[in-house]
Formats: C-alpha cells, sequence, structure tokens
C-alpha cells in the first residue's frame, strides 16, 4: 500500500521588525488562520477567520508593525 504523511510547513521571514519571524498559514472553507511567532523577544499571535472575506493578509500586516 501507500503511506502518505503530512508535515506542518514552517516559513520563517525577516523583515524591518523582526529578525526572525515564524509562521504558518491554514485554510479550509471559508475558515482562515495565520499564526506568527518571535522566539528571541518570546511572544506570538494568532489570527483567525471565518469569513472569506476576512483580509488577513492585511491584519497581520497591521499587527506586525504594531508589536
Amino acid at each position: 500500500g501507500t503511506t502518505k504523511s503530512i508535515g506542518l510547513g514552517w516559513e520563517v521571514t525577516k523583515g524591518c521588525y523582526f529578525d526572525h519571524l515564524v509562521g504558518h498559514d491554514g485554510d479550509i472553507d471559508g475558515f482562515h488562520s495565520k499564526l506568527r511567532f518571535d522566539a528571541d523577544r518570546g511572544f506570538g499571535f494568532v489570527l483567525l477567520g471565518n469569513s472569506d472575506g476576512a483580509d488577513l493578509g492585511a491584519c497581520l500586516l497591521y499587527t506586525s508593525r504594531c508589536v
């Protein structure tokens, strides 16, 4: 038989406000999520949306600039 496995795909980004912002996004049938954390600063946050109209990308950009 065939074996399938699912792994978590983590992304690491560097920007003006963070040296190593680690994150993972998820979507399914109208539900969306974005998780980000900065281990060097000791904090993280999760954005959740329950609508296809939820613009979590804009929320993430705004949140990243405020912390």
